[in-house]
């Protein structure tokens, strides 16, 4: 499934087929095991999936580039951090691993605030405290980080 993502990283249709295939996976009820299947093929296209920012400028995590994109994959992608996020299978991978370095793509690539700022809010502003309090410290470690400080993270914890 990763693969068939990376085939067509431009093609906003195709990667939107996929990401949904992904959300009806991890739906509950459902079989565990196709859930937490699900959640780290997502946690993976979030991990190595890249788009070329521009020529010659570097490379963005296409989630978030498909954030800025298109209005229907943003949603599958929301929807898809807050299932790895409340996954206890899945959320130290989620927090530690891939939102930590996309915090770091962010402060290297100012382009990519308003993705990432649209990302964080929507996982924090949901019913379940938990969710909330799960955002919140993550966004802390990294501000308190004296070796990994984090720019976005100090102005978005300002906001949530």
């Amino acid at each position: 499934v990763v693969g068939l993502f990376l085939a067509r990283p431009h093609e906003v249709e195709h990667l939107r087929k996929v990401l949904e295939s992904l959300v009806l996976w991890t739906e509950a009820p459902g079989y565990t095991i196709a859930i937490w299947t699900g959640l780290l093929i997502f946690l993976r296209i979030a991990e190595v999936a890249r788009v070329e920012a521009k020529p010659g400028e570097g490379s963005w995590p296409t989630l978030l580039w498909l954030l800025m994109e298109d209005e229907e994959a943003a949603k599958r992608i929301t929807t898809l951090w807050q299932r790895a996020l409340a996954n206890r299978l899945t959320t130290r991978q989620a927090l530690r691993n891939i939102l930590r370095r996309w915090v770091r793509s962010v402060d290297n690539d100012t382009r990519l605030e308003p993705a990432f700022e649209r990302l964080i809010m929507a996982l924090a502003d949901t019913n379940d405290e938990n969710d909330r309090e799960r955002i919140v410290a993550f966004l802390e470690n990294r501000v308190d980080d004296p070796k990994d400080q984090s720019r976005i993270a100090a102005r978005l914890l300002t906001l949530v």
